[in-house]
């Protein structure tokens, strides 16, 4: 990714401030994002709070209040946003091809890093390439 290791490894201080919830869930990146099925995401699941970071052309009025729209930010603070979260996020649009960023995307190598939960389309929910964490969507 080119994302000196050492970065990756330093002790992060947590972005999170509101702890009343069960779970954090963190979209690092909005390529491809799939906006309804992140509503979705977080209407079914009010005791969650979802953190999505990345520019967004125009946020749907329908989005919950547990779920934080941030537009871009340093990649510093982004490795703070993961390294502290339960889970990640990946909701991409779910269309024939989208196999390859099970194994070429940013935001899945950070997750996997970490050891997040992944939750995203099952094409990219690949059992070959879970962490001894990793559960798919409907596990979750």
């Amino acid at each position: 990714m080119g994302v000196p290791h050492d970065q990756l490894r330093k002790s992060r201080i947590s972005p999170y401030e509101n702890y009343q919830f069960q779970k954090i869930a963190v979209c690092a990146g909005t390529t491809q994002l799939d906006q309804a099925t992140l509503i979705s995401i977080a209407q079914s699941r009010p005791k969650w709070q979802i953190h999505v970071l990345g520019r967004i052309r125009k946020i749907s009025p329908h989005a919950p209040g547990n779920l934080i729209f941030y537009s871009e930010i340093p990649f510093n603070e982004v490795l703070d946003f993961v390294a502290h979260a339960d889970i990640g996020l990946a909701p991409y649009i779910d269309r024939l091809g989208i196999q390859y960023r099970t194994t070429n995307s940013n935001r899945m190598l950070l997750y996997r890093y970490h050891g997040l939960a992944i939750l995203g389309p099952d094409r990219l929910c690949d059992p070959n390439h879970r962490t001894q964490r990793s559960k798919r969507f409907r596990s979750l």
